[in-house]
């Protein structure tokens, strides 16, 4: 079964620009039965990324939006192993609407297909930011 592996969450502040840059990361890992599928077959693989809610960690929140990531990109690219890259910029005023209490955010990662529907889950562990500095 496909595997995401180590997703990875980095937020950097730029206090002038009273903005701040997101990267979600993380290993997706495909079985040699999923390669034939997507090279013989043209099977393909969506991977979503969203921040959590600072109300509550366990619901995806949509004020940053990341665009979703189709894996292989083209029929016979399949590989066994990628390092998809989420980024956005956003300014602190939607940063806030993500921070929980204690000033920390997390992701979730969500990787699916036509065929078997949501195959693989896995968030982030969750990052404190400081925007008030």
């Amino acid at each position: 079964m496909a595997r995401i592996i180590d997703p990875e969450l980095s937020i950097d502040i730029d206090r002038a620009a009273n903005a701040g840059s997101i990267s979600v990361r993380c290993g997706l890992e495909f079985t040699d039965a999923e390669l034939r599928a997507m090279n013989v077959f043209g099977r393909q693989y969506s991977l979503q990324c969203h921040l959590l809610s600072q109300n509550n960690l366990n619901e995806p929140d949509s004020a940053i939006v990341f665009a979703s990531q189709q894996f292989p990109p083209s029929r016979d690219d399949a590989e066994p192993y990628v390092e998809p890259v989420f980024t956005s910029v956003a300014g602190t005023s939607d940063l806030k609407l993500y921070m929980s209490a204690d000033g920390s955010i997390g992701a979730e990662l969500a990787l699916s297909n036509e065929d078997l529907g949501t195959v693989a889950v896995k968030r982030t562990p969750v990052v404190a930011i400081d925007l008030e500095s």
